[in-house]
């Protein structure tokens, strides 16, 4: 990127981009979670299943809130974002799930990010569960 305040601009951002889908997330809410996916996103979950379209997403979100991680709380930390441009980033995203027991399920996201008029949204992302 061209200049410190375009960076920052972008960071702050895809940072308020986070927080909303942690909001979503922790809300049940797998309708606003998937709209945090491009329209033709491509998705792989925790599980190795590979979701395309945002529709595809949001779906197994509403599965998972019902399912597995009904009651979870997400938290998600970046560990590194590269911005390749204004509209482009690539990053990879600490998380930990708190289950509705209290046990946390630690994993990695990585993705590619694009920010157009509607905010970033995930172009491509792969979860990986750690530990």
């Amino acid at each position: 990127m061209s200049g410190r305040a375009e960076d920052q601009t972008a960071a702050a951002s895809l940072r308020a981009m986070l927080e909303d889908a942690e909001r979503a997330w922790n809300t049940g809410d797998a309708r606003r979670y998937g709209e945090f996916f491009a329209e033709d996103a491509t998705y792989v979950g925790r599980a190795g299943h590979i979701f395309a379209g945002r529709a595809a997403i949001r779906d197994g979100h509403v599965e998972a809130f019902a399912g597995p991680f009904r009651g979870s709380r997400l938290k998600i930390r970046p560990s590194h974002v590269r911005f390749i441009n204004e509209s482009l980033a690539i990053a990879h995203l600490d998380l930990v799930t708190v289950q509705a027991d209290g046990t946390d399920i630690h994993a990695v996201t990585t993705g590619l990010l694009e920010r157009t008029a509607a905010g970033w949204h995930l172009l491509t992302a792969h979860t990986t569960q750690v530990g």
